[in-house]
């Protein structure tokens, strides 16, 4: 909660690109003021945030808040559609295969990026922005192991 004489800055990112196949709602919001925000349904953003936590290239740092970003998501319950991080994946060059994108690769590419994660990095990066920085104690390779293996696929028919 802000008071009057304080600036309240916000972030709005904007996809001029999006892949084919992606899905939206319109969501009413109610903070700080009512509102409506037409928005990708959160499947599809799982799939772009997993897209960051894979292949973000931020400087030589670890973006810590990629994977904050996704404990939220899987907090939530929310399934990963698959089918759009392989779109986001081939609009970035980063998958160019001709079969599609597997489960079983997917789960590859996340142990891959965990065994090479710095936990560390990706610590320093988010702590700055935590009320209470034990909250990220538990981060480690096993334990973002163990997350992404939770990670339940959208299955599209």
């Amino acid at each position: 909660r802000t008071n009057r004489s304080q600036n309240l800055k916000i972030k709005v990112e904007i996809d001029t690109d999006p892949p084919p196949d992606f899905k939206t709602e319109v969501l009413q919001l109610y903070n700080p003021i009512p509102y409506s925000v037409k928005t990708y349904v959160q499947e599809d953003l799982f799939a772009g945030k997993m897209h960051a936590v894979l292949f973000r290239e931020w400087r030589s740092r670890v973006k810590g808040r990629d994977w904050y970003d996704m404990l939220w998501f899987m907090r939530r319950e929310i399934k990963l559609n698959l089918h759009y991080l392989e779109q986001r994946m081939r609009a970035s060059g980063n998958w160019t295969g001709e079969n599609g994108l597997t489960e079983k690769k997917f789960m590859s590419l996340c142990m891959d990026k965990i065994n090479n994660l710095n936990i560390e990095s990706a610590k320093e990066d988010i702590e700055v922005f935590l009320h209470d920085p034990r909250s990220i104690e538990a981060w480690s390779q096993e334990f973002f192991r163990g997350v992404v293996k939770k990670i339940e696929i959208l299955q599209i028919n």
